[in-house]
């Protein structure tokens, strides 16, 4: 397996951006750690059986071994800010995923 990011140099990598993301695990303590924030994308949703949907969402990367109980409605809190987790998404070899998120 080729890898893409090493898993032990990605909290430095991701504290580079300034963002902080908080969540907790269900029956857990909760987790936080840096991750990489973009609050400003719009993903267009193609459909066979209805018109494409353009939705505004938010995008953080954040460290797979953290963050890996993310799932779709999930919650999380990133710089004080509560979103709802839509999706989260595997990047290259997996360290890493992209949560792209809604405003809870």
């Amino acid at each position: 397996m080729t890898v893409y990011f090493d898993n032990e140099c990605l909290p430095s990598q991701l504290a580079d951006w300034g963002n902080v993301i908080t969540a907790t695990p269900d029956g857990g303590s909760p987790v936080t750690g840096p991750c990489q924030f973009n609050e400003s994308d719009e993903l267009k949703l193609d459909s066979a059986n209805s018109a494409p949907t353009v939705m505004r969402v938010a995008r953080a990367m954040v460290q797979t071994s953290l963050f890996g109980f993310l799932e779709g409605g999930a919650t999380c809190s990133i710089d004080g800010v509560t979103y709802s987790v839509w999706k989260r998404m595997l990047e290259g070899d997996g360290a890493l995923s992209q949560l792209l998120l809604r405003v809870a």
